[in-house]
């Protein structure tokens, strides 16, 4: 519990000097979360190669947009972001697919 707390102030501090212009500490939230957001992907697509597309576009998008994120702690900011990120471009993607597939 106290690690999870602990967790969620550092994801609070990192997505707020990322907010400032510092890359490292938006780095170290791409490296926090990497594997969950790649996870994430794969599970939602259930293709190793889109799931990379997606894993990149989510962070390429997140990078864009870490203005908006949220500060507060209770949001888990760093996490919930970027899976929000994730699974929004895979639903796009899927409507995309079947579109086109139509």
């Amino acid at each position: 519990m106290a690690g999870e707390s602990l967790n969620r102030i550092d994801d609070t501090v990192l997505v707020r000097e990322a907010q400032r212009g510092d890359r490292a500490a938006f780095e170290d939230l791409v490296r926090r979360y990497d594997q969950a957001v790649l996870r994430l992907a794969l599970r939602l697509t259930g293709s190793e190669h889109e799931a990379q597309d997606i894993y990149q576009e989510a962070f390429l998008k997140a990078y864009r947009n870490v203005g908006s994120f949220r500060s507060s702690v209770r949001s888990i900011p760093g996490s919930t972001a970027l899976l929000q990120i994730c699974a929004s471009i895979t639903c796009a993607a899927s409507r995309c697919a079947r579109k086109m597939r139509a």
